[in-house]
């Protein structure tokens, strides 16, 4: 099976991004939406628990037992409209499956875990997520989060004030942030970043890849290559 360039650049820049939050992030045992003051939503197996941080003052947390309940709250006068919004996904609605015994890249834990949903799980593919995680580009397994536990509250989210500041997937007393791929398969969209950014970004990646893999058949041209680093970015 050929690798194509576009698929080394992705699971490049989740190991890359990944490396990069965690070199600046504070050393806290809080967790990332504490961390930043954040408000979080918790998917958990009954509803909804959400805890509203405001400036000056303790979260404040209200239990919703429906959809309707939380877009009713967040479209409400008690959400502040510049606060951002962490989703935690409990461990409960989620699923975890390990499909390899050594780390593999993030591209490939997704072509495998397309056919190990199909073999060895009653979900259907069309209706679930594949998520890896920000695990430094490759990981052993993959999440499984039907799209009916996160789909319906994307959707609340771009109703209403609420701005996505990151979903986290909860497993056994840890924290997985989704990657930067995952988000973009849930179809979450990714803030745009100046023009000079994007550009040391792409270059950056570009020299990394080269320099990583020397030897890389490209199955085009340089233009096909720009091209590739556009659409990967956004």
């Amino acid at each position: 099976m050929s690798v194509s360039l576009k698929q080394i650049l992705g699971s490049f820049f989740s190991w890359w991004s990944s490396n990069l939050s965690v070199l600046f992030k504070r050393t806290s045992s809080k967790s990332y939406s504490a961390r930043f003051n954040y408000s979080r939503l918790t998917i958990n197996e009954t509803g909804y628990v959400l805890s509203l941080h405001k400036s000056g003052a303790e979260a404040e947390s209200f239990i919703l037992n429906s959809l309707e309940e939380l877009s009713s709250k967040l479209k409400s006068s008690n959400y502040p409209a510049w606060q951002k919004l962490s989703i935690y996904i409990s461990e409960n609605r989620i699923l975890f499956k390990q499909i390899s015994g050594q780390l593999v890249p993030e591209y490939r834990i997704r072509e495998l875990a397309e056919l190990d949903i199909v073999a060895s799980t009653p979900f259907d593919p069309q209706s679930t997520y594949v998520f890896v995680g920000n695990r430094s580009g490759s990981a052993k397994g993959y999440f499984i989060v039907k799209h009916s536990v996160l789909a319906p509250v994307l959707k609340i989210l771009k109703n209403t004030k609420a701005k996505l500041a990151s979903v986290v997937l909860m497993k056994n007393g840890q924290e997985y942030s989704l990657s930067p791929l995952d988000l973009k398969h849930a179809g979450v969209k990714q803030p745009n970043r100046n023009l000079i950014g994007k550009s040391l970004t792409a270059a950056l990646i570009a020299v990394s890849v080269f320099t990583l893999f020397p030897n890389l058949q490209l199955d085009g041209d340089l233009a096909h290559g720009v091209a590739t680093l556009n659409s990967l970015r956004g």
